[in-house]
């Protein structure tokens, strides 16, 4: 027979948990590295800085680089030829010409909105990370303009790391 215990009712009440003196190790499974690293860019300054620190990071592990960009629909009613392979191709090469070239790069584009298709292309391509840029706003412009890293952090099914931009003088 299993005893149930009630939980304390306040936090002051809770016994203070001893840390371990090593970090756990991870359970069987579980990867404890980055091969696979899904990076969103939109053309903005914070993109940019989400790709240095995202290929950074992929240097430093091996890893690979999938440089995404999402493409927003048109609104319905209104008629838009979908990209094609060179428009892409140029939106891709000045962020390809700041990048390390000892990452393997692959570039991909998608029309959908960012804050779906981010999570979605993370997980069709099985990335491990995903890096965004975030303009690091708050409070009205936040919640009247949104933020994609941030539905971006709620839906992936992979760790998310947000890049802010630089903070201004």
């Amino acid at each position: 027979m299993r005893r149930v215990e009630a939980a304390p009712k306040s936090p002051a009440q809770r016994a203070p948990r001893a840390r371990p003196a090593e970090p756990p190790e991870a359970p069987a499974g579980v990867m404890t590295t980055f091969q696979r690293i899904l990076i969103a860019i939109d053309g903005g300054e914070p993109a940019a800085r989400a790709a240095a620190v995202g290929c950074s990071l992929a240097q430093a592990l091996g890893a690979e680089v999938c440089l995404f960009h999402a493409i927003e629909p048109p609104p319905l009613g209104e008629a838009e030829d979908p990209p094609d392979a060179p428009a892409g191709e140029r939106f891709f090469a000045p962020l390809l010409a700041q990048l390390p070239h000892t990452v393997q790069i692959f570039e991909f584009t998608h029309v959908g909105e960012p804050t779906k298709s981010i999570p979605w292309a993370a997980w069709e391509w099985s990335a491990d990370l995903v890096v965004i840029g975030s303009h690091g706003r708050d409070g009205v412009m936040r919640a009247f303009l949104g933020s994609v890293a941030e539905a971006v952090v709620r839906h992936a099914q992979c760790p998310v790391l947000v890049v802010r931009a630089k903070a201004e003088a």
